[in-house]
């Protein structure tokens, strides 16, 4: 016993609906996971915005009321250095002394400067020379010699003779003698800007280690601080973020940020682009097991389901369609003996009978249709196999052609393989402008000369295939008698112009650069002396034998055509270049001397002139025909002129 396919059909349509119903549960449960989870990670990333622009925000304030109270501090510095200057000059002429005094007040450099602008002495005798007019950062103070009440702070900027970050303030004495300038290395500020730095405060937020900050410049891209340092300095494409993208106001987008699928979110906070950025693996750790703990739950209660559902189904119901489909199919494979025989249940019964009705039908059908066919000379055969059969079915006319015999009860039936091997054995006719023709040579089946059929197969897409074979013969037979009509050259059985163009056009396709070919023009002599003296039969009987004479002298491919009247085209093809000099000197040596049988017991001399083209065949017949035309003409005036100076 088979399968059972209408139980394999209900049990699959159950599984594939119970299926489709869990996907769809889990996809929503999925769905609104990842939902969450991103909703999640959207609302941190806003939290971690809010607490750097917070931090921000207090860092910068602190910043500039300690630059305002270190600006304030070096100015003061640099009063009571003055101070302290001018009431003791002689502190001019001792540097220690000097050094202690900058230790005292708590400055790291001091530059005196005189009336011009120059440094003369200070604590670093190696900046002494050094003026307003040395670099830009000098020349910061180059205002005090033109006001003496100018007391200047400078902002935090490296100094011309080393690029040190210093601080630099000065102003005049009260005596305007001289300058004093003091410079202080603000190492607390920049211990405060470095804590100011979005590194710093990114590494004093990020709790989980899976989250990644980056500051970019919003215009050129580039990564101004992140919690990654290798990732400082960088333009944002680089990493996988598009600015375009992350832009987007809303819950976040996804991005693939370092090759990892990340959720990516971002706040342009004081000009600058903060990202929070998160691997989808991270915000994603919980679902699979929420997934599987549903998806094991759905299937346990799909099982459940299909398995009773599966055991209402009547298996003798399932038992009889499968006896009624294993008849059907030795049916279909051609088996057409076959009965249906199943009676558990009046439909089955019935079923049964319909089936072995429609069977007999077709057959007498085929046999009906076969018989008809053959009472009224119509030469159709149709012959069909199935894929998986090996037995084709044909009409009588099929087996005519194929020469193939009934079984033993007489039916119409071969194996698939004779079938195949007796189509194989056609001769296929090679006719222009037609396919799929075959010649049948003279046999018992038919008499009156070869035969020509047309056998036309199709395959289906399931692999089976059925043919048409069709008579075909008085249609061909009719085309070649038009065609030699159309073609030939009625007096010479020659080619016509018609015939000859006809063939230098199929030849001009071909490629053929590497052999020689020639066109010939032939002019008989003295045709009209002939109709004139002897009559028009006899003008014949010269053209005949010319055309004789033309035809039989080469000894390659070849094709002779009479254009007309007394003239005649030969083309030579696919020679080599000995050969066709050869048999061209050969036509020569025959333009005169032969004799033409003009009948009667009359015969004449037989001359003709001629003229050549030569070369590689390039399919430029128009040309090559008018050069030996005009050869011709020529060959033809010598032979007159040398006819009448032998006269």
């Amino acid at each position: 016993m088979k399968t059972r396919k209408l139980k394999q059909t209900i049990v699959a349509y159950l599984s594939i609906l119970t299926v489709i119903i869990m996907t769809m549960i889990l996809v929503i449960v999925v769905v609104i996971q990842v939902e969450t989870a991103q909703k999640r990670a959207y609302a941190q990333s806003l939290e971690i915005f809010y607490q750097v622009e917070n931090i921000l925000e207090g860092n910068e304030a602190e910043l500039d009321q300690i630059t305002m109270e270190y600006s304030a501090s070096c100015l003061a510095n640099a009063q009571t250095i003055a101070y302290i200057i001018q009431y003791h000059p002689e502190i001019l002429d001792d540097i220690d002394e000097l050094k202690k005094i900058a230790h005292f007040v708590q400055v790291d450099e001091i530059h005196i400067f005189d009336k011009s602008g120059s440094i003369f002495f200070g604590t670093h005798p190696e900046y002494y020379g050094y003026n307003f007019d040395s670099g830009e950062q000098m020349n910061f103070f180059k205002p005090l010699l033109n006001d003496r009440n100018l007391r200047l702070v400078q902002e935090i900027t490296p100094n011309t003779a080393e690029g040190k970050l210093v601080q630099y303030s000065a102003l005049w004495s009260e005596d305007g003698e001289f300058i004093v300038q003091v410079g202080m290395y603000p190492s607390h500020i920049m211990r405060m800007r470095e804590k100011n730095e979005l590194p710093y405060i990114f590494s004093t937020l990020v709790a989980n280690p899976g989250v990644s900050l980056y500051a970019i410049d919003p215009e050129s891209g580039e990564i101004l601080g992140a919690s990654e340092p290798e990732s400082v300095g960088l333009n944002a494409s680089d990493i996988g973020i598009v600015l375009e993208v992350s832009r987007i106001e809303g819950t976040g987008v996804i991005q693939s940020v370092n090759d990892r699928s990340s959720f990516t979110s971002f706040r342009e906070v004081n000009g600058t682009l903060l990202g929070y950025v998160v691997p989808l693996s991270d915000i994603y750790s919980g679902i699979p097991t929420t997934s599987f703990i549903i998806l094991l739950g759905l299937a346990i209660i799909s099982v459940i389901l299909v398995m009773s559902f599966t055991r209402c189904i009547d298996r003798y119901v399932i038992d009889n369609i499968n006896i009624v489909n294993d008849d059907l199919r030795r049916i279909s494979n051609g088996n057409l003996d076959t009965t249906v025989d199943v009676h558990n249940s009046q439909e089955f019964s019935e079923l049964s009978s319909h089936i072995n009705e429609m069977v007999h039908s077709l057959l007498a059908s085929v046999e009906k249709i076969s018989h008809v066919l053959g009472r009224v000379n119509l030469h159709i055969g149709v012959y069909d196999c199935k894929q998986s059969g090996s037995i084709v079915r044909y009409t009588e006319y099929v087996g005519k052609v194929l020469g193939l015999e009934p079984d033993t009860n007489g039916r119409l039936y071969a194996d698939r393989n004779d079938v195949r091997n007796a189509i194989e054995s056609l001769t296929p006719a090679n006719i222009e402008g037609e396919e799929n023709i075959y010649v049948i040579p003279d046999n018992d089946s038919f008499i009156g000369g070869e035969s020509f059929i047309r056998l036309e197969e199709v395959r289906t897409a399931n692999g089976d295939f059925f043919g048409i074979i069709t008579d075909v013969t008085e249609s061909i037979r009719q085309r070649k008698q038009i065609e030699m009509e159309r073609d030939e050259d009625v007096l010479t059985g020659l080619y016509n112009r018609r015939g000859l163009d006809s063939f230098l056009l199929k030849y001009s396709g071909e490629e053929d650069k590497d052999r020689f070919c020639a066109l010939i023009m032939i002019d008989l002599d003295d045709l009209k002396v002939i109709n004139d003296k002897y009559g028009h039969d006899a003008g014949d009987g010269y053209i005949k034998s010319a055309a004789y004479i033309i035809s039989s002298f080469a000894t390659g491919p070849n094709i002779c055509a009479r254009q007309g009247g007394d003239e005649f085209v030969v083309f030579l093809y696919r020679y080599g270049e000995e050969q066709l000099q050869a048999d061209l000197d050969h036509l020569k040596s025959m333009q005169s001397g032969r004799r033409a049988d003009l009948g009667n017991g009359i015969k004449v001399a037989l001359k003709f002139s001629m003229g050549y083209s030569i070369g590689h065949w390039t399919g430029d017949y128009a040309g090559m025909l008018k050069d030996a035309d005009e050869l011709m003409y020529q060959n033809k005036k010598q032979r007159k002129a040398e006819e009448n100076r032998n006269v």
